[in-house]
């Protein structure tokens, strides 16, 4: 019978200790990207509530908006409501689509089948789509924006 060296011993035991950290690592990793996953979509979903939150608690941005969904004319202040609204939604979108791939299906679909502007609103999004990433600004045109 072979007579096993302290030394072999000792270097199989370093060697079962590498790979079972090798495994912890690996968990771990798997873990923490598991996590950042629930994080962006908590960012996400943190986002889409500040944007109802505007439209809930800030009633000169509301009337705003009502102002101009129902074709009247905006004042300047209104009009600024109006831009600074849509740069903060289309923002919020722009980093959804990057940041949350797995989010472009809702936001062609779970805004109701679309997304449409006022003729203010889509004179105010040209000028905002060139600050805007030029695949977000296709994407947003063909599966987001109604015609």
């Amino acid at each position: 019978m072979k007579k096993i060296d302290v030394g072999q011993a000792v270097s199989t035991l370093a060697n079962i200790g590498v790979i079972a950290g090798i495994i912890f690592l690996g968990i771990e990793l798997q873990q923490n990207n598991e996590l950042m996953g629930y994080e962006k979509r908590l960012s996400s979903l943190q986002l889409d509530l500040t944007q109802v939150d505007l439209l809930m608690n800030n009633t000169a941005y509301r009337d705003a908006l009502m102002a101009s969904t129902g074709g009247d004319s905006l004042s300047v202040d209104q009009a600024v409501l109006i831009r600074a609204g849509l740069v903060k939604m289309m923002r919020t979108m722009e980093w959804q689509y990057f940041e949350v791939p797995e989010d472009r299906g809702v936001l062609s679909s779970g805004l109701g089948g679309g997304f449409e502007l006022t003729a203010e609103q889509l004179l105010f999004y040209e000028e905002i789509k060139r600050i805007l990433d030029p695949e977000f600004v296709s994407f947003f045109e063909a599966a987001v924006l109604l015609d």
